[in-house]
């Protein structure tokens, strides 16, 4: 089996680096992207190993993968505990409410190394933040690990309060970026080729050209194939042409958040990346309201997941959904706005 540790300095282009996770076979495709992320847990030794490594970058580009690496390359000499936000602060939830705390805690803070996948996914959960916050430092204090990832295009912490924010910045902070074209054609070619497949070698181009992370290549590559299955076409450029035609006509009227704040923008007469913005007015502003409200209602998304959205905190959502409830009994042009949105969706 390869791996990265076995590398002084890892190579410009592509390296596939075979995991084994519970039987199956995942590779971990580095690159330039993700090549400093790669190389940083590569490095990570007794003697020299932070207390807190954040991986952060866009979703979709491996993160969670990079921290599978690290499982499988520390496993075997320390004790090692994987969760995710979510995962964490329902059990967290679960526990308290059954007095279950002790357990909790020894599953926790007996181990060497935490990967902690999705840190965001914390955004909103104050308690879940605070138990989180002294588990790191019940381990720290007894030489521990924690390695977490965030899903941002900025290491942005300030959803876990300054005390577990600072501690976090202050340890090794890796960015991984966003693949380009060339480094998502490169996947594409070992993930067809890894499944023997045969495609026409300029579909894959354009395979790459249509998509902006690892996990929606993946995707739109397996709703390709469903779609040459069905259609009994084979897998060249032109059926990859039909297919992409065929998703978009399916897609633009789907109540997917990308349409449903498009749509909101439309109906209020502004700019879709006015609402996305920092601008302010009152406008502006009401249409950020309203484009929040539909997303909470027809997504549906979270408070949390439509902060992030938006770059806001999740009581801010809160307010902004509460206003528009009531702006809908009160105000005839919310009213018809609403109706109208909803209409394009079907609903």
């Amino acid at each position: 089996m390869c791996g990265l540790d076995q590398h002084r300095q890892l190579p410009v282009g592509c390296l596939f680096v075979k995991l084994l996770l519970g039987g199956m076979d995942v590779r971990l495709y580095v690159n330039e992207f993700n090549r400093e992320a790669a190389y940083c847990l590569a490095s990570l030794t007794e003697g020299f190993w932070p207390s807190f490594t954040l991986i952060y970058g866009p979703g979709g580009i491996g993160k969670t993968t990079l921290l599978y690496y690290l499982r499988q390359r520390v496993s075997a000499l320390q004790t090692c505990r994987y969760t995710n936000g979510e995962r964490y602060a329902r059990e967290y939830s679960t526990v308290a409410q059954l007095g279950q705390l002790a357990q909790f805690r020894e599953r926790y803070r007996r181990v060497d190394v935490l990967l902690f996948d999705d840190i965001h996914l914390l955004a909103g959960k104050r308690r879940s933040i605070e138990e989180f916050y002294h588990t790191c430092e019940h381990l720290v204090a007894q030489g521990g690990k924690i390695v977490a990832t965030l899903r941002a295009g900025a290491p942005e912490l300030g959803f876990l309060g300054e005390r577990l924010a600072s501690r976090l910045r202050g340890g090794m902070v890796v960015p991984v970026l966003l693949p380009r074209t060339a480094e998502l054609e490169g996947f594409a070619w070992h993930y067809i080729r890894d499944r023997k497949l045969v495609v026409e070698e300029e579909l894959i181009p354009e395979l790459a050209a249509s998509v902006h992370s690892l996990s929606e290549m993946q995707q739109t590559f397996h709703a390709f194939l469903r779609f040459a299955a069905e259609t009994d076409d084979a897998l060249t450029l032109a059926c990859f042409r039909r297919y992409l035609a065929a998703r978009g006509l399916a897609e633009k009227n789907a109540a997917i958040p990308a349409n449903i704040v498009r749509v909101t923008a439309e109906v209020c007469g502004v700019p879709m990346a006015d609402i996305l913005s920092g601008r302010q007015s009152s406008r502006l502003n009401q249409a950020k309201r309203l484009a929040m409200y539909a997303l909470r209602n027809l997504a549906p998304l979270s408070y949390a997941e439509i902060g992030r959205f938006f770059c806001r905190q999740h009581s801010s959502v809160i307010r902004a959904c509460r206003q528009v409830q009531a702006e809908l009994v009160e105000d005839e042009q919310i009213r018809e706005r609403w109706r109208k949105i909803c209409q394009v969706f079907g609903l």
